[in-house]
């Protein structure tokens, strides 16, 4: 009996190892950080404005970094992530960006009680880093704009924006970087537009 429970004992030893959880490899997150710099002259505004983000890319709610594949198959990475998702930071971003450069007399999120004169409305169309069958990739950024009066709902304008960036590398910081540059350039170009468009109307 001691025998065997030597034995025992024995293969419980050499074989721990296997009964021990593997460790991951740690997470990296990263940042969607857009720099808004105006490709215009803006005149500023009397108008409260309200924004709006819909929710229509299931990805773009979640901290997952996805990317498309040559055969428009999707994957995700595995040891990558959002620090928060693309929704939130580009609500984040744009708020703020409208706040600390009062281009619009004030600027108020979507669920803010109180009225605004203008709205506008955004929806993220796409938002991808997509791989080409030389392994390349590009960022692609869509986003629609809807541009209409609160009190009357009157369509002020509405309009596509769209920019298509190269990465700098076949990999998540490659991607994040390029995805950061196409999203810049579109919310960039919606500022310049929606101010321009409200003088037009307004002026």
């Amino acid at each position: 009996m001691k025998y065997f429970l030597h034995i025992l004992a024995y293969l419980l030893i050499i074989t721990g190892c296997s009964f021990q959880p593997r460790a991951s490899s740690a997470v990296t997150h990263y940042y969607l950080n857009p720099m808004i710099t105006l490709p215009c002259v803006t005149i500023k505004s009397d108008k409260t404005i309200r924004l709006s983000l819909r929710n229509t890319l299931q990805w773009s709610t979640s901290t997952k970094i996805r990317y498309v594949k040559a055969d428009l198959s999707t994957g995700e990475y595995l040891y990558s992530q959002w620090d928060q998702s693309p929704n939130s930071a580009i609500k984040i971003s744009l708020y703020t960006y409208l706040k600390e450069n009062p281009i619009f007399k004030e600027v108020l999120f979507q669920s803010s009680s109180l009225s605004s004169e203008l709205n506008l409305e955004l929806t993220l169309l796409k938002f991808e880093q997509h791989f080409s069958s030389t392994k390349d990739s590009t960022a692609t950024v869509i986003m629609s704009a809807v541009l209409y009066d609160s009190k009357s709902k009157e369509l002020i304008s509405s309009k596509i924006f769209s920019a298509n960036i190269e990465a700098n590398s076949a990999n998540a910081k490659g991607g994040v970087k390029a995805l950061n540059n196409a999203l810049s350039k579109v919310l960039s170009d919606i500022v310049c537009w929606s101010v321009k468009q409200t003088h037009q109307k307004y002026k």
